[in-house]
């Protein structure tokens, strides 16, 4: 069980040679294409994705480090290479944690065309984990509304803005800032990273909460429905933003965001017809374990065809 706390946490000297680790998750294994996607060239958001390498910094046991993770191959012989700082056991056990080492996809068929088609076009294909719920949640209260390349530079200005930051090996490293960070921010000046002023009251609103005492990584360990409704009932946080914020923290493949346009265009492009929210529910219950995985996939087959122009 991973627990993120939120106290100051002390930087390490950044002079420290990295160690390297190797992983081979279990095949087939791909995540590059997510981060292709949900990166800005240059820009923190908070990790930077260039050249097949993730980096930055994580919170492990009471020390902000940097981890540095190159995707070395994936498909069958997936292969990772880790760079870890310090405390090399924890960190890594972060990295696998991020990296969603430990999602079996190895036997997913569904005895259906369509979808057996898009497990085999995305072979291995998972989303990576949120090191925290206080992070997947202002994320996706962030891109409530907006499309991708906008909610992504508004995360980048809130991470160059406010995150920790450190260099290692001539490059800066970031982490998301911190619950307490924000709590202090002003809506004025939250506004100065793009944010509409209602989502920097929410953003700000949620953070004072976690300051005062509500245990929101604790929500993480509820049942999915029972996480779903805590979450729906802060301010701000509709079901589609609790659904994207809880699978973001949890890896929990049960739940997905129905309500999310690019699944739903997916699913209206894979039957030829307009179709609803409550449409694409019905659709993926029949595969309830793995129903945020199909909406993943939903959402990729529809990107895949939007930015091809056809």
């Amino acid at each position: 069980m991973l627990i993120y706390g939120y106290d100051n946490f002390r930087f390490m000297a950044s002079n420290v040679d990295p160690v390297e680790v190797i992983i081979r998750p279990k095949p087939p294994y791909s995540i590059s294409l997510h981060f292709r996607r949900f990166s800005l060239k240059g820009r923190p958001v908070p990790y930077f994705y260039e050249k097949n390498t993730y980096r930055r910094l994580v919170r492990v046991g009471g020390e902000v480090v940097p981890i540095e993770v190159e995707i070395v191959s994936e498909g069958m012989e997936p292969m990772l290479k880790v760079k870890v700082w310090e405390n090399k056991e924890k960190t890594v056990e972060v990295v696998r944690h991020i990296f969603n080492i430990d999602l079996d996809l190895s036997n997913i068929r569904f005895n259906d065309d369509f979808l057996d088609m898009l497990v085999n076009k995305y072979l291995g294909l998972r989303p990576p984990k949120s090191p925290t719920l206080f992070e997947a949640l202002v994320k996706s209260i962030i891109n409530q509304q907006i499309n991708l390349r906008l909610a992504l530079t508004m995360t980048a200005n809130l991470v160059e803005k406010y995150g920790y930051r450190e260099i290692y090996g001539g490059r800066m490293f970031y982490d998301f800032p911190t619950p307490e960070k924000l709590a202090e921010v002003s809506v004025n000046e939250l506004r100065k990273c793009g944010l509409s002023r209602r989502k920097c009251e929410y953003v700000i609103s949620l953070a004072k909460m976690v300051c005062s005492g509500f245990n929101l990584e604790g929500i993480k360990y509820l049942k999915p429905e029972e996480a779903i409704e805590v979450l729906d009932n802060i301010r701000g946080v509709g079901v589609w933003t609790a659904e994207l914020a809880y699978v973001m923290a949890t890896g929990d493949l049960s739940v997905g965001p129905a309500g999310d346009l690019a699944v739903i265009k997916g699913l209206s492009r894979a039957l030829g017809r307009r179709v609803e929210e409550r449409e694409v529910r019905d659709f993926v219950s029949k595969h309830r374990d793995v129903a945020g995985l199909i909406m993943y996939y939903l959402a990729f087959y529809w990107e895949e065809y939007s930015l091809s122009g056809k």
